[in-house]
C-alpha cells in the first residue's frame, strides 16, 4: 500500500514587515525540517504586497530579502500569490465598481486585465531575481474564469480551493488544480492526503508559529506520509 501524501503551504510570504521579513514562521519551518528532513513546503509570495492604505512592497526593493529566500534549502519552493494581493479601485480599471478588499485581487478579472496583471507579476519576479515554480495561489482563494484560463495557458498549476475548482473543471479542458484540505486551525482529521494551509503573516489566525508547528508534529508522530510539493501531486 502506498503512503499518503503530505504538503505544507504558507501564504503571504513577503518583505512586508508583518509577512515574513524577520522569518519567524521560517524558523518554525526549519525546526520542522530538522525533525523531518524530507518535508516539502510551498511558500506563496505576492510580487508587491500591499494592504489597503499602504504603499506596495515591490520585491525589487528588497534584494537582501530576495537573496535570503533564494538561499533557502531545497525543502522550500516559491509560488506566486498575485501582484498587490489587495483589490482596490486605484489598482486596475476593472475594479472601479468593486468593493475594496485586502484580498480577492483576481476575483473579477477579464482576459485583458488578467493577462496584464500576470505579466506585471512575472516581470516583478524577474527584475527582483526571485526564483519560483509555476504554481499560483489566488489571494483570498477567489479567481475568475478568465484569470484561470490565462494561468493555464502559461503552464501554471492553481493551488486553490475546491469551490472554484468545481466551478471551472467542466469549462476549462485539462485544468491543473490542487486544493488544500487542512487549515491548521485545529488537529487534523483528514483520512487521505493531507494538504496543510497557513500563513507567514502574523495578522491571520493560522500564522505558522509554535502552535501550528506542534499540530504538524503531532500528526507526523502518529502517521507516516510521503512528502510532496504541490506541483508533484
Amino acid at each position: 500500500m502506498s503512503l499518503k501524501n503530505l504538503n505544507l503551504s504558507l501564504d503571504d510570504f513577503s518583505p512586508h514587515p508583518k509577512a515574513g521579513l524577520n522569518f519567524e514562521s521560517i524558523k518554525w519551518c526549519n525546526d520542522l525540517i530538522k525533525k523531518h528532513p524530507d518535508i516539502k513546503i510551498n511558500l506563496f509570495v505576492p510580487a508587491a504586497y500591499c494592504r489597503l492604505g499602504e504603499k506596495p512592497c515591490y520585491l525589487r526593493n528588497y534584494p537582501d530579502w530576495v537573496k535570503k529566500v533564494n538561499e533557502l534549502p531545497d525543502n522550500y519552493r516559491i509560488g506566486l500569490h498575485g501582484f498587490y494581493h489587495r483589490r482596490h479601485p486605484s489598482d486596475l480599471a476593472i475594479h472601479k465598481l468593486r468593493q475594496p478588499s485586502n484580498n480577492d485581487e483576481w476575483q473579477y478579472l477579464n482576459l485583458y486585465w488578467a493577462k496584464h496583471l500576470f505579466d506585471s507579476m512575472i516581470e516583478e519576479f524577474k527584475i527582483a531575481g526571485l526564483k519560483y515554480n509555476k504554481v499560483f495561489r489566488p489571494p483570498g482563494w477567489k479567481i475568475s474564469e478568465s484569470a484561470t484560463r490565462v494561468l493555464m495557458n502559461e503552464g501554471f498549476i492553481i493551488a486553490g480551493n475546491s469551490e472554484y475548482y468545481k466551478k471551472y473543471k467542466n469549462k476549462i479542458s485539462g485544468l491543473k488544480w490542487v486544493s488544500y484540505n487542512w487549515d491548521l486551525l485545529s488537529k487534523c482529521n483528514i483520512k487521505g492526503d493531507v494538504l496543510a494551509f497557513g500563513h507567514t503573516s502574523s495578522w491571520t489566525n493560522n500564522y505558522f508559529d509554535e502552535k501550528r508547528f506542534n499540530l504538524v508534529c503531532d500528526l507526523l508522530d502518529k502517521e507516516r506520509f510521503e512528502f510532496k510539493f504541490l506541483e508533484e501531486l
